[in-house]
């Protein structure tokens, strides 16, 4: 799942590009679905409970896992060359259109634009579970999104 903006005479409008399990891709754009805030839950859903139990395997196995310019392993959350230890995180959210990484007591980590983070609802889920219960605040929306949930 991949957020997509694009210019539109009316402005930027948005989308999610999902990607299904053989590789089809289908774009849902703002205002061709009516009700998002229905469906969109479940999508995320969906999505999470596929993806985050062999990401979380492949975590306690030692592997890296990329999420466009962020990558986490089972110690740490990097993007841009920095790195924070999941111990230091208080939170992963989207501001002024990037993904940031808050932390206690450290500058945040910035990674380039939301849209280049794909399946951001995943990496949520798996920095949640990282952090431990309750150290993050909720996963907020994806952009483009906005009071849907996501």
């Amino acid at each position: 799942m991949r957020r997509l903006g694009a210019l539109t005479p009316r402005g930027v409008t948005w989308g999610l590009v999902l990607a299904d399990v053989h590789g089809g891709r289908v774009l849902l754009r703002r205002g061709d679905f009516e009700r998002p805030e229905e469906w969109w839950p479940g999508i995320r859903r969906a999505v999470t409970a596929a993806q985050v139990p062999p990401a979380l395997t492949a975590l306690e196995g030692g592997g890296r896992l990329v999420f466009g310019p962020v990558w986490i392993t089972a110690d740490e959350v990097g993007a841009g060359g920095g790195a924070l230890r999941w111990s230091e995180v208080r939170g992963i959210e989207v501001l002024e259109g990037s993904v940031t990484v808050r932390a206690a007591g450290r500058r945040p980590l910035r990674a380039a634009a939301a849209s280049g983070i794909p399946n951001f609802c995943v990496l949520h889920a798996l920095a949640g579970h990282l952090t431990g219960p309750g150290r993050l605040p909720g996963p907020g929306h994806l952009p483009g999104t906005e009071g849907h949930g996501g």
